[in-house]
């Protein structure tokens, strides 16, 4: 006499009902039917699977508990992208700013070359004296 339980057993409602209630309780540990000839175990059978994703039994705080914890799960991983995000365009304005500085460089150097005077690079360029002064000391 081989023991099969199934979702459409007789009594099966019963027997998850319980097996709910006991498998919070007792931090889902499975559960076997011995008989003299043979035992079943509900991880096996995928029962035990059936009832950790079911919702059937489960008291209401319990779901909002973890209808909680994934918000938070959520929230979480919103924020790391967010963070990301904000890194990776604080990286691109770097590398922008980097670049324009580097082809002030350029254009003062050319400039300065052709024999136009510091006030007058600044004139065209927007910037004062001192900031040319700047651009160049870190130049060498």
């Amino acid at each position: 006499m081989d023991i099969k339980l199934t979702k459409h057993d007789e009594g099966t409602d019963d027997v998850y009902s319980i097996m709910q209630r006991v498998l919070f309780r007792d931090n889902q540990i499975d559960r076997l039917i011995i008989t003299p000839k043979s035992y079943i175990s509900f991880r096996s059978t995928k029962l035990m699977d059936d009832l950790e994703q079911s919702l059937k039994y489960v008291p209401t705080y319990q779901v909002v508990e973890r209808i909680r914890k994934e918000e938070k799960l959520i929230a979480k991983e919103k924020l790391a992208v967010e963070k990301d995000k904000t890194k990776t365009a604080q990286q691109k304005a770097k590398e922008i700013k980097g670049k324009a500085e580097t082809e002030k460089k350029i254009l003062i150097n050319a400039l300065l070359d052709k024999g136009v005077s510091v006030e007058d690079i600044a004139k065209i360029l927007g910037i004062t004296v001192k900031k040319i002064d700047k651009i160049l000391g870190k130049e060498g």
